[in-house]
């Protein structure tokens, strides 16, 4: 057996091999032991006696070097096993570490779920009561809006109504103004022929009537008097 075949073997199958092959070896001693017992000669007991004491010797030998094996590869297994039970409680810390870890993880994301949830809860119902707020005064907004526009067409309605009264009093004005102007016209141009009637009326009458003399002057005051009236 090679020593990584030894090392790799478990202790109990290397012992079990060792005592398997102590036993047969002593079953050949207690075999050759019993042949030589049966001879009568005394060179046979001899030569049995000596392969019993060479047999006890290899198994000596033998049974020396195994257990040699046997303590170290227990050794070797014992440091082993030490560092594998030591790697095992440095693997079962970690293991409760990363539990509570994982615990604590699981917690804090279950409050930051429970916390997100209650905030969007939250932030639904105000937007839920925004929204309606905001309906609310749209709504009434728009009442207002169209009270608003209904009297703003009812003014507009009186508006154009006082607007076509005032483009029927202002063309009625018109109308009188032109008929005034008309008229105005009318009596400037029969005033000015009177006025050139009575100039002529009274240059045809200077012109027949006899020189005026010292007792008939108050006669031409008068008549100067009468005609400055006579003008407009």
């Amino acid at each position: 057996m090679t020593p990584a075949a030894r090392y790799a073997c478990p202790p109990r199958v290397r012992a079990d091999s060792h005592r398997s092959r102590v036993a047969r070896a002593w079953r050949v001693s207690v075999s050759s032991w019993r042949s030589s017992s049966t001879r009568s000669s005394a060179s046979v007991r001899a030569a049995s006696l000596a392969s019993t004491a060479a047999c006890a010797s290899r198994l000596r030998r033998t049974t020396s070097t195994a257990l040699a094996e046997a303590r170290a590869a227990l050794a070797t297994m014992t440091a082993r096993a030490e560092q594998l039970a030591s790697r095992v409680g440095q693997l079962d810390a970690a293991l409760v570490a990363a539990q509570e870890r994982a615990t604590t993880g699981e917690r804090a994301h279950a409050e930051a779920v429970a916390t997100i949830q209650a905030r969007y809860e939250a932030l639904s119902k105000q937007l839920l009561q925004e929204t309606a707020h905001q309906r609310d005064a749209v709504h009434a907004e728009r009442a207002q809006l169209a009270a608003q526009l209904k009297f703003a067409e009812r003014r507009i309605a009186a508006l154009e109504q006082e607007r076509a009264r005032l483009d029927a009093d202002l063309a009625s004005e018109r109308a009188a103004r032109q008929s005034a102007a008309g008229e105005a016209s009318a009596l400037k141009a029969v005033t000015a022929s009177q006025r050139a009637q009575l100039d002529e009326l009274l240059r045809a009458t200077l012109a027949v009537a006899p020189p005026p003399t010292k007792a008939r002057a108050p006669w031409s005051t008068g008549k100067a008097t009468a005609k400055r009236s006579a003008q407009p």
